[in-house]
């Protein structure tokens, strides 16, 4: 890394020269203003102002070394999202260990309403919303019904999720979710643009009283559904291990090659000492063929040779990796081995969510 990865904002190239060294940092310096005679090698020198750089920024000064461009990821920019609802990365790593996130899998499509009294599960348009009664009935014994209603709470003030009514209009068929920021005593319809009037013909379920319903935040959503627990609770796992505590991580990304995305990796991890990068999966595959599977595996390892990586972990919520995973992970490393190619370490994630383990690929 050159000086201006760690100097602060505003400090003086001319007056601070900053780099990262083995050791730590090393700088050389000088002051430029009044320097009383006989002053102390301490007394004439400026002091740094530095800046600790942070994972992204790692990536991205790694990468450019060789012509490579990191952005986020559609599925990085939903988690980025999320970690600004709940305050921290670390706080949706636990949200993705919690009961809360199969409570959240309930707002998906393919979601059954099984268990949910009748007219507090509705499945529109937009979306799949649920009343309270719903998320009361949710099958989960050890989640206390006050720490439930304590949970969807936080969540909705977070913006989580969104409180509203299910309304329909009075000039068109459609039935839609409207929050509580957008609801007063006249409401207009999304579709047509008719105004309507709150009233009891215009709620479902049919009612003397309307009832509160919940849907969840668009990008949090497609977060759950695209199964974004299985890299939350891998980079949960790793930053509880010795070797890496303390350690900086980041959510999905994309690698470019002249503009052109060829890697996509699921999280890194950053250590005092190494680089990781890692990927993710709800199954135990890389791909359906051979081929498929050598071509997964040689973009995962030119990715970690791209940004310097010393190591690629391959994380999965399955008991164990597929023979299949193993062997093109094997042959890759061996066919870069003899090209003379940059070779990462790998280490096999296995059983997130029920009985994590990590052990090395230890075939040549």
């Amino acid at each position: 890394m050159d000086s201006s990865t760690v100097t602060a904002t505003g400090q003086s190239p001319w007056e601070t020269f900053v780099r990262a060294a083995d050791g730590g940092i090393t700088y050389w310096s000088h002051r430029y203003d009044f320097v009383p005679s006989g002053a102390s090698l301490a007394g004439s020198l400026a002091s740094p102002k530095l800046a600790w750089p942070g994972i992204k920024r790692i990536l991205q000064v790694a990468a450019a070394a060789n012509d490579i461009t990191i952005l986020p990821s559609p599925a990085g920019r939903r988690a980025a999202i999320t970690d600004r609802l709940l305050g921290s990365r670390a706080a949706l790593e636990a949200l993705a260990a919690s009961p809360g996130w199969q409570l959240l899998r309930r707002f998906t499509s393919d979601a059954p309403n099984t268990g949910c009294p009748d007219g507090s599960w509705w499945k529109l348009k937009s979306a799949v919303v649920l009343s309270w009664e719903a998320i009361e009935a949710h099958d989960d014994s050890s989640w206390e019904l006050a720490a439930r209603r304590e949970q969807i709470d936080q969540w909705t003030s977070q913006g989580v999720l969104r409180r509203g009514l299910i309304l329909g209009c009075d000039h068109c068929p459609i039935l839609e979710f409207y929050p509580l920021a957008e609801i007063s005593q006249s409401y207009r319809c999304r579709r047509c643009g008719g105004d309507n009037q709150l009233a009891k013909n215009r709620w479902k379920p049919a009612a003397d009283e309307s009832r509160w319903f919940y849907d969840l935040h668009p990008a949090v959503l497609e977060l759950v559904t695209n199964d974004g627990d299985v890299p939350l609770l891998a980079t949960q796992y790793l930053r509880n291990q010795y070797w890496a505590r303390g350690g900086l991580v980041c959510e999905e990304f994309e690698l470019l090659k002249d503009d052109k995305r060829f890697v996509e990796m699921d999280f890194a991890l950053a250590t005092t000492e190494e680089l990781w990068l890692g990927e993710a999966k709800s199954n135990d595959s890389l791909g359906r063929s051979p081929g498929q599977r050598r071509n997964e595996a040689s973009k995962l390892m030119e990715g970690c040779a791209a940004v310097g990586a010393s190591g690629l972990i391959m994380a999965t919520a399955k008991t164990q990796w597929a023979d299949t995973t193993i062997e093109a992970l094997t042959e890759e490393r061996r066919g870069r081995l003899r090209a003379g190619k940059a070779v990462p370490r790998i280490s096999l994630l296995t059983g997130l969510g029920a009985s994590p383990k990590l052990s090395p690929l230890t075939s040549p």
